[in-house]
């Protein structure tokens, strides 16, 4: 009798350990990357890239809690951002006298890309 209330105890405390430190939280980060593109298609190296919610935007209610970075474009044309928040962004991507503008649409947990063209 003694050995089973034993046994039971010790599974008990063996799955509660098992929840507790086990973990399988998920990656909900929203994830953005810009690319920077001239007219031909061709990557642009060292793009100012800024993104930021439209002043009319309010179909996501948790977009004021996101701070509006800006990041320079890769040898690949390439900006990368992550965010808490899914947001409808805008892009503004400069250098020199070259200029392009876009919209992004940021969701929860997934990767999306923008191509935004430059002249």
């Amino acid at each position: 009798m003694m050995r089973n209330k034993l046994k039971i105890l010790l599974m008990v405390l063996v799955v509660f350990i098992m929840t507790t430190t086990i973990s399988c939280d998920k990656d909900n980060s929203c994830r953005a990357i810009v690319i920077a593109v001239d007219v031909n298609g061709t990557p642009i190296y060292d793009v100012n890239i800024k993104l930021w919610v439209p002043d009319n935007s309010l179909e996501y209610p948790n977009q004021q809690t996101i701070s509006w970075p800006q990041q320079t474009t890769d040898i690949s044309g390439q900006a990368n951002f992550i965010f808490k928040n899914e947001a409808v962004l805008e892009i503004e991507a400069t250098k020199g006298i070259l200029y392009g503008t876009g919209f992004i649409v940021l969701k929860q947990g997934l990767l999306v890309s923008q191509e935004v063209i430059l002249n």
